[in-house]
């Protein structure tokens, strides 16, 4: 069996995984979500600690179950459902909603350069502000914005996963920048997007 290539589809390395058992196939696909996930999990529940668990459980979980995915279908699509059922999961079991300010937090994919001390400061503060105002979004508006706008999936994909419309998730992600571009911490970074 040749070794897994990165310009195979997810979908042709699940089938490799399932008919052949190649356990490069599934290495492969961990390499390509696992960091993914922990940045959206992040971004989710804006907890490090659960973080790492939620992405780590995930991966379980999608090989546990890989036998009820549909070839037919998105696998990121199906992975994030996954994702994103194990983010609630956690949710409720730890009753994380009172405790959503854990200050070092990063906000995922939000790549910003660290050249100086002060930068650095400066740059703690922002990532700060972000998830202080993600943390005031309601589940469903911070899952439309983190999926869509951090993680880039489609917004046909995010319906699928939440069970509502496509118009849902954009109704979702325009009052969820609304809210952002109205907080009084976040108005330096919407200077002139309205």
């Amino acid at each position: 069996m040749p070794p897994p290539d990165e310009h195979l589809s997810d979908e042709h390395l699940v089938d490799r995984w399932r008919q052949h058992n190649d356990q490069s196939a599934i290495a492969e696909l961990a390499e390509r979500y696992l960091e993914r996930f922990y940045a959206t999990a992040r971004a989710m529940t804006l907890r490090c600690t659960q973080a790492e668990d939620v992405a780590q459980e995930t991966m379980l979980k999608i090989v546990r179950s890989i036998g009820s995915f549909d070839s037919r279908k998105s696998f990121r699509t199906w992975s994030y459902t996954i994702l994103l059922n194990t983010v609630r999961s956690h949710q409720r079991r730890s009753s994380i909603r009172s405790q959503r300010t854990d200050a070092s937090v990063d906000v995922g994919q939000i790549a910003i350069h660290q050249h100086t001390l002060e930068t650095q400061l400066v740059e703690n503060e922002t990532r700060q502000k972000i998830q202080q105002e993600l943390a005031n979004l309601s589940d469903k508006q911070r899952t439309a914005i983190v999926l869509t706008l951090m993680d880039g999936l489609a917004a046909a994909a995010v319906a699928e996963m939440e069970n509502c419309s496509v118009d849902a998730i954009y109704q979702r992600v325009a009052e969820a920048r609304k809210t952002l571009r109205n907080a009084p911490s976040l108005k330096q970074f919407w200077q002139d997007d309205r």
